[in-house]
């Protein structure tokens, strides 16, 4: 299997995104949510770096990422998982807890991470950490209710936590390539 020009590493939808795209000579490995991604053995070392983020939780996804079309308008700003209500959520990477809480009655974490990212963790059932305190990847920092959603953000916006997800974060480049 090959990478095809444009980057899209989706939950779920790898086939249909890269099926009509033209093939370059990169092999793909499959990493979790039935995504694939460019072997890291055979990608350039200054277009990627391993981000080492893992998922929160152990539950297949129940709706992608998908942006609004403007700030206020409809859309899934995180990864909706289809957990089972008490299930323990961890953090995706280290980092500092900055808020603790409820929001809108259902109660939230989020953690600050280096480059201005943000991730956000609920609803949560139960809460076990503090704001102030520092976590690292995979340490338990709450458990799931229904409707569990990670989400990210990078100064004021949101982004897709799956490419992240996936293990691998960069800058892609596209490459000319031969017509077939």
């Amino acid at each position: 299997m090959f990478l095809s020009i444009g980057i899209a590493v989706g939950l779920n939808a790898a086939a249909s995104l890269f099926a009509p795209m033209v093939p370059l000579p990169v092999p793909l490995i499959e990493v979790g949510f039935d995504a694939l991604i460019p072997d890291p053995a055979l990608v350039e070392a200054e277009d990627w770096q391993w981000c080492g983020w893992s998922p929160p939780v152990d539950a297949a996804v129940a709706d992608p990422f998908r942006p609004p079309p403007h700030r206020y308008g409809p859309g899934n700003r995180g990864i909706e998982f289809d957990v089972v209500s008490g299930q323990v959520v961890s953090a995706v990477s280290e980092g500092r807890v900055g808020f603790v809480g409820p929001v809108g009655g259902r109660n939230y974490v989020v953690l600050h991470h280096s480059s201005d990212l943000r991730t956000s963790y609920g609803p949560l059932s139960a809460i076990s950490v503090v704001r102030g305190q520092s976590v690292s990847g995979k340490d338990a920092i709450g458990q799931a209710s229904e409707g569990f959603q990670l989400g990210l953000r990078q100064g004021g916006d949101y982004l897709d936590p799956a490419p992240f997800l996936a293990g691998l974060c960069g800058t892609p480049h596209l490459v000319a390539v031969r017509a077939l």
